[in-house]
């Protein structure tokens, strides 16, 4: 797939391989425009990446409106894309009550990819629940829900029966592992995590993954020979393990491991 300079966005027409890419709100809210009176235009568009780090204002009434009219115009052009079959789609700023409203009575039939990295959890429930035929999905860290006694809400979620491969928090992203999961990419969640959740789970499945499951990426701090043992009895199929040390001050920059499963099962 081709980097599309997203200066030149306007220069293309029917924008190359379908791909939409919006980088600031002033961008968000013309292609809004554009989508709700061009049909040719929507039927086109099957990747969909929305990266916005600043909405643009620094005062609090001025942040909430911002926030209120971020969230109505993705909604809106996201309900014009009935072709979208891909979704990247990160806010910084936008709340938990927006990311909500911006996914309101929304049902994108073909979407099989799901990826952000700042959305909380919270919000995501229903859209996740609305989209069973997701085969790969990316969740970024959610600290309330590691403040939270009762977990993290996408437990509601059942699991997803059609999902191949998944990254996020270990406690978050255990629970939508399905039949089909061949690639997991757990993200430490805690200092008390040590993928318990994640192992469980996938011990469990029905119909089982052990044979289906080949590859594995860890994030863990405080390494133990428990670890190698968790995974080698959850997926003895693993055919290439990747093992992230975190390091001080949790800072995902350290050593990597990465191991054929036999080298794994012999050293544990």
């Amino acid at each position: 797939m081709r980097n599309i300079n997203p200066l030149c966005l306007f220069s293309y027409p029917l924008f190359d391989q379908g791909i939409l890419t919006i980088w600031t709100p002033n961008t968000l809210h013309k292609y809004t425009s554009v989508a709700s009176h061009s049909d040719p235009f929507c039927q086109q568009i099957s990747v969909l990446e929305v990266s916005i780090k600043n909405l643009g204002n620094t005062l609090p009434r001025d942040k909430t409106k911002a926030n209120d009219k971020a969230a109505l115009a993705a909604n809106v052009l996201l309900g014009r894309l009935p072709n979208l079959v891909s979704l990247r789609i990160d806010f910084e700023e936008l709340s938990i009550t927006n990311t909500r409203r911006m996914f309101h009575g929304l049902l994108l039939p073909n979407l099989t990819g799901f990826f952000t990295n700042t959305l909380p959890h919270s919000a995501l429930t229903n859209f996740i629940i609305h989209h069973p035929q997701l085969t790969a999905l990316t969740l970024g860290p959610s600290p309330k829900c590691l403040r939270s006694s009762q977990g993290c809400p996408l437990k509601k979620c059942s699991p997803i029966q059609t999902l191949i491969e998944i990254e996020g928090p270990s406690k978050c992203a255990a629970r939508l592992i399905g039949p089909q999961t061949s690639r997991i990419a757990a993200l430490w969640s805690g200092s008390a995590d040590d993928h318990q959740d994640l192992f469980a789970r996938a011990a469990t499945v029905q119909p089982p993954i052990q044979s289906v499951l080949r590859f594995i990426d860890i994030v863990f701090t405080g390494f133990c020979e428990s670890l190698l043992n968790n995974i080698a009895q959850a997926a003895p199929s693993v055919t290439t393990l990747r093992l992230r040390e975190l390091g001080a001050g949790a800072v995902t920059v350290c050593r990597y491991h990465t191991f054929r499963i036999r080298v794994m099962l012999t050293l544990s």
